[in-house]
């Protein structure tokens, strides 16, 4: 079978090379259409304030803590912390909007809490992670009793430059290889169409 291709492929050169350049060019056009989007990252480390400095009991702490950052994700993400964010970025963007770009990321046995956002700059992907962490780090005690919030990391500009999408070198490399099969197919088709013709000819000139 791989010879019968190889064996197509070069009877119908010019076919498969178009077929793969238009593909590539395809690829190139996304790249170029696609807006970049870029990533900033920060991350809070988030826990319950002890009710007794000298109880014993901190593993129940440690256990209870760990299942409230599930809990600390979706405070995060409410509609209260994004309407905080909005006003204190006077921000043009709907409180839908700005709730659409973060993605929040736990780690339960550290109680780390990551924030990501996605914005088609560098500098408001980083106003806007940064936003969220310090709202939620100040209001988190207002929202459930006893919360506990620290900022680990904030979202910095330098490490936010790269953009994450669209990823030019991925997108070229699949787009070549699916106008690789499409040029072998078509190559096989037309060397089948050239064969078959090829027997009802010579079926033709036999029955004549």
């Amino acid at each position: 079978m791989g010879f019968q291709i190889l064996n197509s492929i070069r009877k119908h050169m010019i076919t498969f090379a178009l077929t793969v350049i238009c593909f590539v060019a395809i690829g190139f056009g996304l790249n170029t259409v696609m807006s970049p989007q870029y990533e900033a990252k920060a991350t809070l480390v988030a826990n319950f304030a002890p009710t007794d400095s000298n109880s014993d009991n901190k593993y129940n702490e440690i256990l209870a803590n760990q299942m409230l950052t599930k809990s600390y994700e979706e405070m995060i993400q409410s509609l209260y912390i994004a309407q905080i964010v909005k006003t204190d970025l006077s921000s043009s963007l709907s409180v839908t909007e700005l709730l659409s770009k973060i993605q929040v990321k736990t780690d339960p046995g550290a109680l780390l809490l990551s924030i990501y956002v996605r914005d088609g700059t560098p500098k408001g992907a980083v106003d806007i992670a940064n936003a969220f962490a310090q709202s939620f780090a100040d209001h988190a005690a207002t929202i459930m009793n006893n919360a506990n919030v620290t900022i680990l990391d904030l979202a910095s500009y330098e490490n936010s430059l790269d953009p994450v999408s669209p990823q030019k070198t991925f997108n070229l490399a699949i787009c070549l290889f699916i106008g690789m099969f499409a040029g072998s197919s078509f190559s096989l088709l037309l060397d089948k169409r050239k064969a078959v013709r090829t027997k009802k000819a010579a079926a033709y000139v036999l029955n004549s």
